[in-house]
């Protein structure tokens, strides 16, 4: 099909990749959250009603995500309202589900690094999207970077760094 769909992590067991896409779900406002084999195949479903930027953790029991649809490619920055995304963690095998982050503003593009939770947040000082790190078992969250001229876009989490666009 010609729709648009977002690749967003491997999972940990290297067996397949998740996605996610607006036009599988059949819902433009509410994509879902999708896994399928690297070779292809039939994608399917993770167990979240819809979402968007899924990642999930080294043990393959969390997947961090974010529920509402994507502002990285919106035209407005520092918005702050109903549609500014917060990160939840959701266990794949008990289904129990917790919200990571209630800032006002945008935190997005959960990723996994390790046990570490990075995200990208509009929270700091500075009024720019720096990289965060959330703690899962303390519950905290500490500011990464601390750019003022430019966002942080776009990061991506390697087995060593996390490498993202700045100006």
């Amino acid at each position: 099909h010609p729709a648009t769909e977002v690749l967003c992590d491997w999972h940990p067991d290297g067996r397949s990749l998740v996605f996610f896409s607006p036009q599988i779900s059949g819902q433009q406002r509410a994509p879902r959250v999708f896994s399928v084999p690297p070779a292809g195949g039939q994608p399917e479903p993770l167990a979240i009603p819809y979402g968007t930027f899924g990642a999930i953790d080294e043990t393959g029991a969390w997947l961090a995500y974010t529920p509402l649809t994507q502002s990285e490619f919106r035209t407005w920055k520092r918005y702050q309202g109903g549609m500014a995304q917060d990160v939840w963690l959701f266990g794949l095998e008990t289904h129990e589900s917790l919200r990571v982050t209630d800032h006002p503003g945008t935190d997005s593009l959960p990723m996994w690094h390790g046990r570490e939770l990075m995200f990208l947040s509009y929270r700091g000082s500075n009024g720019r999207l720096n990289l965060w790190a959330y703690d899962t078992q303390r519950r905290t969250s500490t500011q990464l970077t601390d750019f003022g001229e430019f966002d942080v876009r776009f990061p991506s989490a390697g087995p060593e760094d996390v490498v993202f666009d700045n100006g």
